[in-house]
């Protein structure tokens, strides 16, 4: 049609004029000149009301009225308005209509065709459509305006199969062929309200109000409904796309469609599938090799009942999820029970961690599920033997239940090692019990982002799996790995498979392309080049193709998330906004919290595919798109959105609470993060405290008091968790940080205890006395407690005996003025240990059965662990020996219950000096030997020697071993010279002594072991030394030797007589009488009741040399 500059002219069809395009008659010849749509640009002849181009009404828009006051104050006409609007058009028409007009009274055609549209339109608003309009025999429906649906297309689909089934049976109602041919097409369109239909109102509150849908999709579903037969539908490409793993379809190709420049794909569908058969459809698009390797893994396990460990790794969007979202269907099918857990890079909140999170799945509690249901699914665990009895602190902590009575104390007392260790058992082996009746399949997906806790856990796992029916397979990004050779050597060897998944090939881009839009065409061609082979890139990139134009591609996938986030509404654009500050995982009560709208739904953000519900909550449909919805929100709305954020979590996750501080960057974020790690210390989370310690500090540079108390704080972690050095390292921070006196004492104790344990007894000592300096000033009672305890306890090693003692009355004074259960029993295991140190071992016994008192009384289960060997140890001296074994035993166990490492070691060597007394060195050489492995984890020397003592002198009682025994004696008096003389020394001298075969090595050994005595040391040494160099004097037959050691041993016991001291002074005189040549009954008499009590007590190392000489005196 020729174009005048701007002005469009119209031809008369019947003269052939020109005429003014707001002409309606031909200037010319009067005739009626054609309606040209101006929403499409169509020619319709002058008769027609609606578009043949595009369906939009051709009626002249209503003059509108000059407001009233009563129209501005009732509102009751509303102006026309608009919106683009993805939409699905359904177009249906009775075939066989002019049969029926011929065959039919026109008042019966007349109702018949409304029984027809009143079935059809049932059905379009069963499905969520709307009717638009009823024209002849034509129904008009639309989905997805004015409430879209998300799956409109599928809606208007259903509504076609219901339609065609309706009408076979209202035939047969009406005993005629009732048939519709039905057209669907699906694309964006302008609908726009044209005001109150003058069929609704308080007369008909039942009918819809117009809609003027301005458009292709509406020319082209009225011509696909013009090329359907009698009970056919056909449905455009882009409705096809949309339902193509629902319907079975027959490809009409390319049809040309009047109206539309260029021929469509048009599909005539055939059959809806079935459930079963639509989860068998899978719009799965490539990675058959990688595919078919998985499904291998799964069929094999599922066969041989051997487990295997999976990692799928590839870059960010190349398809890591959908591949295991694949494979959990195809284990499904083959009997698997399928749990998932996801590790998130930020947001989590507490007890949502992904181990936690995995058991709660396993024990089958719901998201969201109360502590009652946690508890109950515990006991359900213990009762079915799932876990073990003494496994149930562990499932507490990992189910967030406080611990009861009975096992806080134990759990309390664990060093964290042990608390991690134990979860990490019992994680792998519930994973193990329940594949025994159930095959497993474990997906651990973004692994990258897990702590080393969660790396712990998964090589147990990993290492369970082998020989149990269970799939645990794990997807990580290439960049930044964990699974690197340091973490597969911690699986013990255990195989892992790794899937390396690369770009989408070309091919297979091509075939997911074709689910969107012509894979031909240049727009897709693009979009497969610039996608690079990521399937994330393409399907966003072809999402939005119907809103891109002229070839117009994002180059990032900020700009493909914001291109559709763009298309949302805003109050959907306000959520996901709100959803990104939250995390990549939020919960839909924090969302409405921070839109102020209690009623919200995700529904239109789940239907665009940004956002998919996940264990009671939501998650972004990837980790990118909610980095780029959230580096789209400007600084100022980032910050008030975070602090929306905060104040949710500002009494229930101190953690949450602070993150969303930091990124809101409020000043408040770094003391917030000090709380936060001391919630954490207090459940003993050490790595996680730590973590959010160090996070504070580096928001707390140069702000005084805050920087302070996190570097205090972390130097308390760290010697919590056994890492002296680093402990003195913080706490050397806290001092530099300081702003008074006040503030270095705790920094200053901190400091002298970390100290101890590195043995810089000099620098503690010093550190301690410039805290006792000012805690004394200050009045501070509990620190002068604490001061005192650990200059006694470093007083002890030294052999300051007299220093020892005085420390610990002033510690125990201090606690007691302070009202601290805790320091007191820390003073009376001091003071236990000053009285043992001057060898008074029946008072030293004393003070820690008091503490052991106070410890039970008050819940102090790591003090009590800590000293209950030594109950054991000093009761030895009251010839106590079975009660003696039994608490050394339970110290044992109990010390390596809660992996406290110095305890268990000091307890292993009281039971293996015990059994060696008692005669059985098999089990004195376990637990030695159990010890020395510990010593040499710790890397306590001076513990070592006392391990060697006894174990060198059970070689000396073996048979053939006398060179290794006199080794290893040497190798400990040798650690006792290097780790302080007076601590051991006498005592490995005497060990000596016993082992040498040369009289003058022997000698040597006794006369420096009594040397050291006579200057002073640890009061052990006394007892040890004197009882051994009676039994050398006695083997070389030096009979006045003998008495002379007896004498001394007589000398340092009096004071506080030990019944063990006792008898082996009894001992050594009647055999030494006996090898002078007393013969008389008197001895025989005292020897017999010495054997005798040798038996009772059950030391059979003391009976041999006691029955030769009887033996001798009776023979």
């Amino acid at each position: 049609m020729p174009n005048n500059g701007d002005r469009r002219l119209i031809h008369c069809s019947k003269c052939q004029a020109e005429n003014a395009d707001e002409r309606r008659f031909c200037g010319e010849c009067g005739a009626p000149l054609a309606v040209i749509c101006g929403a499409c640009a169509f020619e319709n002849a002058s008769a027609v009301k609606f578009c043949g181009g595009c369906g939009a009404s051709l009626a002249p828009a209503p003059k509108e009225p000059e407001p009233t006051s009563s129209d501005i104050a009732g509102h009751i006409i509303q102006a026309p308005s608009g919106e683009r609007r993805q939409v699905t058009i359904f177009f249906a028409d009775l075939s066989g209509y002019t049969v029926l007009a011929e065959a039919l009274d026109p008042e019966d055609l007349h109702n018949l065709v409304g029984r027809v549209f009143d079935v059809i339109d049932r059905i379009v608003r069963e499905y969520g459509g709307t009717v638009h309009r009823h024209v002849g025999d034509e129904v008009m429906a639309l989905f997805g305006a004015p409430v879209a649906h998300g799956d409109d297309p599928l809606r208007a689909v259903r509504t076609a199969f219901d339609t065609h089934a309706a009408m076979a049976e209202l035939g047969a109602a009406e005993k005629r062929d009732l048939a519709v041919h039905i057209g669907i097409a699906s694309g964006e369109v302008v609908v726009a309200g044209q005001g109150t239909d003058t069929g609704a109102g308080e007369s008909n509150p039942d009918a819809a109000p117009e809609y003027a849908v301005t458009g292709v999709a509406a020319n082209l579903a009225s011509r696909l409904n013009d090329m359907a037969g009698a009970g056919e539908t056909i449905i455009s490409d882009a409705v096809y796309r949309d339902v193509d793993s629902l319907v079975d379809a027959e490809s009409l190709g390319e049809v040309a469609v009047k109206g539309l420049d260029e021929a469509v794909l048009a599909w005539r569908m055939t059959a809806f599938l079935a459930d079963g058969e639509r989860r068998a459809r899978s719009r799965f698009v490539g990675r058959e090799v990688e595919l078919s390797m998985l499904n291998s893994v799964v069929a094999s396990v599922a066969g041989t009942g051997a487990g295997r460990a999976i990692l799928v790794r590839g870059e960010a969007g190349i398809g890591k999820t959908r591949l295991l979202e694949e494979m959990e269907g195809l284990a499904k099918t083959k009997g698997f029970a399928c749990h998932k857990s996801i590790v998130l890079n930020f947001g989590v909140g507490s007890g949502q961690e992904p181990i936690r999170v995995l058991v709660r799945g396993l024990l089958g509690v719901p998201s969201g599920a109360g502590e009652g249901e946690h508890r109950a699914a515990a006991e359900r665990a213990l009762r079915s033997g799932l876990i073990e009895a003494e496994q149930r602190e562990f499932l507490n902590d990992l189910l967030v239940l406080e611990q009861p009575d009975e096992l806080k104390g134990v759990y309390d007392a664990m060093e964290n090692a042990t608390r991690n260790q134990g979860k990490q058992t019992l994680v792998a082996g519930m994973v193990k019990r329940m594949s025994a009746s159930q095959k497993l399949l474990i997906s651990i997906e973004d692994v990258q982002w897990a702590n080393p806790l969660t790396l712990a856990h998964l090589a147990h796992i990993t290492m369970a799996v082998s020989d149990c029916a269970v799939v645990l397979v794990m997807s990580s990004r290439i960049e930044g790995d964990p699974l690197d050779q340091a973490w597969r050597g911690s699986t013990g060897g255990a195989a892992l498979m790794t899937v390396d998944l690369g770009p989408l090939r070309n091919d297979e881009a091509l075939q997911l392309a074709t689910r969107f839009l012509d894979a031909t065409g240049d727009f897709a061609r693009n979009c497969i080049a610039r996608a690079e082979g990521s399937p994330l890139f393409l399907e966003q990139l072809l999402r939005n193709a119907e809103g891109l134009s002229g070839g117009e591609v994002p180059g990032s996938i900020q700009s493909l998330v914001l291109a559709r986030v763009d298309r949302l509404n805003d109050a959907d654009k306000q959520a996901l906004y709100a959803g990104s500050t939250i995390g990549q995982r939020f919960d839909l009560d924090l969302l409405r919290y921070l839109i102020d709208d209690p009623d919200y739904a995700c529904t239109v953000l789940i239907e665009n595919n940004l956002v998919r519900p996940f264990g009671g909550g939501y998650l972004f449909a990837h980790a990118m798109v909610q980095e780029g919805v959230y580096a789209s929100l400007l600084k100022a709305r980032r910050r008030e959105l975070h602090l929306r954020v905060a104040g949710w979590y500002s009494n229930s996750d101190p953690g949450l609470y602070a993150e969303h501080l930091e990124r809101a960057e409020d000043a408040g974020a770094a003391a917030a993060y000090l709380a936060a790690a001391e919630a954490e210390a207090v459940k003993y989370h050490y790595e996680s405290a730590l973590a959010f310690a160090e996070r504070g500090l580096g928001l707390a540079t140069g702000r005084g008091a805050e920087e302070y108390a996190l570097a205090c704080l972390q130097g308390r972690l760290f010697g919590d968790m056994g890492l002296a050095a680093k402990s003195i390292t913080a706490y050397r921070h806290a001092l530099s940080l300081a702003s008074g006196d006040l503030d270095r004492c705790p920094a200053l104790i901190g400091l002298a205890a970390g100290m101890r344990v590195t043995d810089e007894y000099d620098d503690a000592l010093q550190a301690l006395d410039q805290s006792e300096a000012i805690a004394a000033g200050a009045g501070l009672t509990s620190e002068l407690a604490r001061i005192h305890h650990l200059r006694g306890n470093i007083y002890f090693p030294i052999g300051n005996i007299d220093g020892c003692l005085q420390e610990h009355e002033k510690a125990l004074a201090f606690a007691q003025d302070a009202g601290s259960p805790e320091g007191e029993a820390n003073a009376l295991s001091g003071l236990g240990d000053a009285y043992y140190l001057r060898g008074r071992m029946k008072t030293s016994l004393d003070h820690f059965q008091r503490c052991m008192d106070i410890c039970r009384a008050n819940g102090l289960s790591r003090i009590e662990i800590g000293n209950s060997y030594m109950v054991a140890w000093t009761r030895l001296y009251q010839n106590q020996v079975s009660e003696a074994l039994a608490e050394a035993l339970a110290a044992a166990e109990a010390a390596e219950r809660v992996g406290y490492r110095r305890a268990e070691n000091v307890a292993r060597l009281t039971a293996g000096r015990i059994y060696y007394e008692c005669g059985d060195l098999a089990a004195s050489r376990s637990h030695l030997e159990k010890g020395l492995v510990l010593v040499e984890e710790m890397g306590a020397n001076r513990f070592k020697a006392f391990h060697m003592i006894y174990l060198a002198r059970i070689l000396h009682a073996e048979d053939g071993t006398q060179t290794e025994a006199r080794e290893m004696a040497g190798e400990a008096l040798q650690i006792s010279r290097d780790t302080g003389i007076t601590f051991l020394g006498p005592w490995a001298l005497s060990t000596l002594a016993l082992v040498s075969d040369d009289p003058g090595d022997r000698q040597s050994a006794l006369d420096e072991g009594e040397a050291i005595i006579n200057d002073g040391c640890v009061g052990h040494n006394y007892f040890a030394f004197y009882r051994d160099a009676v039994e050398a004097a006695l083997a070389q037959a030096d009979w006045d030797a003998a008495d002379v050691y007896i004498v001394s041993l007589e000398r340092y016991n009096a004071p506080e007589p030990l019944p063990w001291c006792d008898f082996f002074m009894q001992r050594g005189a009647a055999l030494a009488a006996h090898g002078r040549g007393q013969r008389d009954t008197e001895l025989r008499r005292e020897l017999s009741r010495l054997r005798d009590a040798a038996n009772q007590m059950g030391i059979m190392r003391s009976v041999p040399s006691l029955d030769a000489a009887l033996a001798e005196l009776t023979g």
